[in-house]
């Protein structure tokens, strides 16, 4: 059976011991309101607390302005489905290739990227909506988050509440260690460029 939006919440709810599950998210129950207003916002959370490979997009950014600030030579466009911002490709061998700084900021046309990179193309994780193209991973890690975030509003214990948060923090622990034994996923690397960014 295909993953769906749906099949997740009543996963969650059974985690939390809800005795009720749902048919639809716009149907007339406590459980389908209360998975309805956190799903799309649990799910962008899950997506950007880890590099999910089926999330993965590369983008040639499209240039606003060179030479904007004294500090960069280019401003590029942030892509409208980005939850996370990765590294901006160089184009040359991963293994050799260095790390191009860059930095995230607003201007009045919104998000924006800041680079001294020409023609960057930019790696990042995207708003990823279709719940039939998820990773099993990713599916039971955003089915423990939402099984957390649900369970105050629908009066859970607290108990139940924080075994939700451990076991969505081991899902994601799982997933990093899948993810590191695929083959050229370069999570190493990946983890040492996103701390020097911290």
């Amino acid at each position: 059976m295909a993953t769906t939006a749906v099949k997740i919440c009543n996963i969650a709810l059974s985690r939390i011991g809800a005795s009720q599950t749902i048919n639809d998210l716009d149907e007339a129950s406590t459980e389908a309101g209360v998975c309805k207003l956190f799903y799309e916002h649990v799910r962008d959370s899950v997506l950007e607390d880890f590099t999910w490979p089926f999330a993965q997009k590369y983008f040639t950014l499209n240039l606003i302005e060179e030479e904007p600030n004294e500090d960069w030579l280019y401003k590029y466009s942030y892509p409208t489905d980005c939850i996370r911002a990765i590294r901006i490709v160089s184009g040359v061998s991963r293994v050799d290739a260095p790390l191009i700084p860059f930095n995230i900021g607003n201007d009045d046309s919104g998000r924006v990227v800041f680079t001294d990179a020409e023609d960057a193309v930019l790696q990042y994780t995207s708003r990823y909506e279709d719940p039939v193209r998820f990773s099993p991973s990713f599916a039971d890690a955003l089915s423990w988050r939402l099984a957390y975030e649900i369970a105050m509003p629908l009066s859970v214990e607290q108990s139940i509440r924080n075994t939700a948060w451990q076991l969505y923090r081991t899902a994601i622990m799982k997933s990093e260690t899948n993810a590191a034994n695929e083959p050229n996923y370069d999570t190493e690397r990946e983890a040492e460029y996103i701390r020097g960014r911290e």
